[in-house]
């Protein structure tokens, strides 16, 4: 049974080492979002459709 707990540890030691970048806030510079179609392409409108939402998130 200790070994169990052993095992279980060393499987949760490297969340608990990423937990403090999980607080860093993101993302911390602009967001480029490329697509390579021409304007005015449904994949580009979808995409600034998507890009409108991040915005205000």
């Amino acid at each position: 049974m200790q070994r169990r707990h052993v095992l279980h540890a060393l499987a949760a030691a490297p969340l608990l080492h990423s937990l403090p970048t999980l607080a860093q806030s993101f993302p911390d510079k602009p967001i480029k979002l490329i697509v390579p179609l021409p304007p005015g392409s449904p994949p580009d409108v979808l995409a600034r459709i998507v890009a409108e939402g991040i915005q205000r998130a």
